[in-house]
């Protein structure tokens, strides 16, 4: 194209013009076909490279022995805490974190094999985690809460009585665990548990020789009043302590009576007011004035829940509910089966799924479904809780614990819903039955030992011993992830989301 200009260029400027042109018409031409060809080259390495990513993204991967297509699995594994070491089939494996979540705690082992898989996860001073993990083709298997809990932990010392003459053992926590009552010889002490500072409530000195005994602390809702049954010189009285007005004790034998057994399970309630039943009529306490008032007759139990009433009559075997401020419209919720025996009382739990767990003092627990169906659960029964949730229930008996699933979406167990599953059963004594923070693991007691278990019936469970106690006075904190116990005359805490 050079030597034309220069060709052209010798005075005959109309055919250098005209040949110009000709040079300037045919570079359009010759572009446009340039784009062309890179435009469908482009087009066709974009979708190649799609079908590739796409290929690749399905679970696919071509088996360069046997030269065909085969569709493969993932396993993803959330773990607290982060930095943990996995094993595959004995071999250690890389950081699986993606760039998207490399500094969060989800690990992917991709590009497996349809088959069974030996996984271990693992991480010095923890206990392990292990399971036969069973990939299928073009599916993630997932396991969203693999916890390793600590083999020691820093132990706390909130009380220590172990070279005084006081004996260490009962206490109560409020549900805010931020206050613990006990006794100490002839005192009424309170902990609180942010400032670590011991207060004596009240010291019974002037009235005892002995140790006072106390047999039951039941707290208010908010943690700032309670009851209590204090034993002195083999004489009974209730006590009502109000924490927010300087620790003002009350006796409240006038109304409850000195021999009255009271529980925060079926004929008490500890709110706005404290419900009360006494010779099977419901009573409502104010305890700012110290004043009370019948408001039904006839009832066998209760509870107070959100403004509302929640309760059975003697001799009806049907659950009634009523406006706390307007107890003359009744709604009938269901009605128990025959074996329910309506002249005990019964504890009434209600979560916000409209659900309900009825536990008779007998030991027989019932379910009330959102339809209002009544469906038998178990006989001998202690204890029942709700997940926070309300998509499970979790009950025990002396030697057994048990699940029922009301609602298993978003979950790969095996286990089906509205079906009992039996958890672990142990020839000796199982107590203290807690659910953990994130309601797929179990703290109990076992004999001496406290253990630790999930709830994911893949494979077998994994329980971890976290320690042996003298004693079975043990109480966890969920909002804390905190446990207290007393051990050779010491109130302990242990913080398991210590790293």
């Amino acid at each position: 194209m050079t030597h034309l200009l220069e060709f052209n260029y010798d005075r005959q400027n109309r055919t250098e013009h005209r040949i110009s042109c000709q040079i300037i018409n045919k570079l359009p031409i010759m572009q446009d076909t340039k784009f062309k060809i890179y435009f469908y080259f482009c087009a066709v390495a974009f979708f190649l490279m799609l079908t590739i990513i796409l290929y690749y993204s399905f679970g696919y991967k071509y088996n360069m022995e046997n030269g065909t297509t085969i569709q493969t699995g993932i396993i993803v594994i959330k773990t607290s805490p982060k930095d943990v070491i996995i094993y595959r089939n004995d071999k250690r494996i890389k950081n699986g974190r993606s760039i998207t979540n490399f500094f969060s705690n989800v690990i992917k082992i991709e590009n497996l094999d349809k088959g069974k898989y030996n996984i271990k996860v693992q991480k010095d001073g923890y206990h392990n985690w292990e399971k036969n993990i069973i990939v299928k083709a073009g599916l993630a298997t997932s396991f969203d809460n693999v916890i390793l809990l600590k083999e020691n932990y820093t132990k706390k010392i909130l009380l220590d009585e172990s070279r005084s003459k006081f004996i260490l053992d009962l206490f109560w926590v409020n549900d805010q665990q931020d206050k613990i009552i006990y006794s100490k010889g002839t005192s009424l002490n309170l902990f609180d548990t942010k400032n670590s500072t011991e207060v004596v409530i009240s010291d019974f000195a002037n009235s005892t020789q002995t140790d006072i005994n106390i047999k039951n602390v039941i707290w208010s809702t908010d943690g700032t009043k309670f009851i209590s049954k204090i034993i002195i010189a083999n004489k009974s009285t209730w006590y009502l302590v109000d924490l927010e007005n300087k620790n003002e004790l009350n006796s409240l034998n006038n109304i409850f009576g000195e021999s009255k057994e009271k529980r925060n399970e079926s004929n008490i309630s500890f709110d706005k007011f404290l419900y009360y039943t006494n010779e099977n009529n419901l009573y409502k306490f104010d305890y700012k004035t110290l004043s009370f008032d019948k408001i039904l007759d006839n009832v066998s139990s209760f509870l107070v829940q959100n403004d509302h009433i929640y309760y059975f009559f003697k001799s009806d075997n049907r659950l009634y509910s009523a406006s706390i401020n307007d107890l003359s419209i009744i709604k009938t919720i269901s009605t128990m089966p025959d074996d329910f025996n309506d002249l005990l009382d019964a504890k009434i739990t209600r979560t916000n799924e409209r659900t309900f767990t009825i536990l008779s003092s007998s030991g027989n627990l019932y379910f009330i479904n959102e339809n209002n169906e009544v469906i038998y659960l178990n006989s001998f029964v202690e204890k029942s809780e709700f997940s926070d949730d309300d998509k499970k229930i979790v009950y025990n008996n002396k030697h057994e614990i048990w699940v029922y699933n009301i609602d298993q979406s978003n979950t790969q167990t095996s286990e089906k819903e509205f079906v009992n599953n039996l958890i672990t059963r142990f020839s000796g004594t199982i107590k203290n039955v807690y659910l953990y923070q994130d309601n797929k693991h179990l703290l109990y007691q076992e004999g001496n030992t406290i253990k630790f278990l999930e709830l994911d019936n893949r494979d077998s469970r994994n329980v971890f011993e976290l320690m042996n106690l003298d004693g079975d006075n043990i109480f966890y904190a969920k909002d804390s992830n905190s446990l207290f116990y007393t051990n050779k005359n010491k109130l302990v805490k242990i913080n398991l989301s210590e790293e």
